[in-house]
C-alpha cells in the first residue's frame, strides 16, 4: 500500500504515512503496473554491449592487479548506461543490470585500488626496517657458517 499524497510504501495497517504524516485512506492504494513497452532489435543489442562494458569493468575490479583498468572501464560503462537512458528513456532488463554492476564494478575498483596504494605506502615505509633486519640475519647466519 502507499500514500496517496507522497507515495511511500506503508504496510497494510498503517494509518498515518510514515514519511509525510498524512492519514492513510481506509482503502488500499496500489500502484497499477505499467504495460511493457515493447524493445526494439537496436535497443537489445545496445543493452548486451552495455552489458559486456559492465561486466568487464567489475571483472576487472575484483581483481586487484587491475584495478585501475576496472575504474576506467567501469566508468565508460556507467557513462554508456546515462547515454542509454537518455536515448531510450528508460533502464530495463539487461540495460538495468549493466547500470548495477557498473556501479558494483566502481566500488569494487575504488576499493581495491585504494587498498594497493595504501599497500605501496606500507611497503615503502617499513623496506629500510626490512632491509636493515635482513642485513642484520646475513650478518647473524655468516657469524655461524664459521
Amino acid at each position: 500500500m502507499f500514500c496517496q499524497k507522497c507515495g511511500a510504501s506503508l504496510s497494510d495497517d498503517s494509518r498515518f504515512c510514515i514519511r509525510c504524516g498524512a492519514p492513510v485512506a481506509k482503502e488500499a492504494v496500489y500502484p497499477q503496473p505499467e504495460a511493457a513497452q515493447p524493445v526494439s532489435e537496436q535497443q537489445q543489442k545496445d543493452a548486451r554491449q552495455l552489458l559486456i562494458w559492465s561486466i568487464v569493468g567489475l571483472a576487472l575490479g575484483i581483481t586487484g592487479w587491475a584495478s585501475v583498468a576496472g575504474i576506467i572501464i567501469s566508468a565508460i560503462a556507467k557513462n554508456k548506461v546515462k547515454k542509454y537512458l537518455m536515448q531510450y528513456g528508460t533502464l530495463h532488463g539487461k540495460a538495468l543490470v549493466a547500470d548495477r554492476l557498473s556501479k558494483a564494478g566502481l566500488i569494487c575498483s575504488i576499493i581495491l585500488t585504494a587498498l594497493f596504494v595504501i599497500e605501496i605506502v606500507v611497503f615503502i615505509l617499513i623496506w629500510p626496517e626490512y632491509l636493515k633486519m635482513l642485513q642484520e640475519l646475513l650478518q647473524e647466519l655468516s657469524y655461524l657458517s664459521l
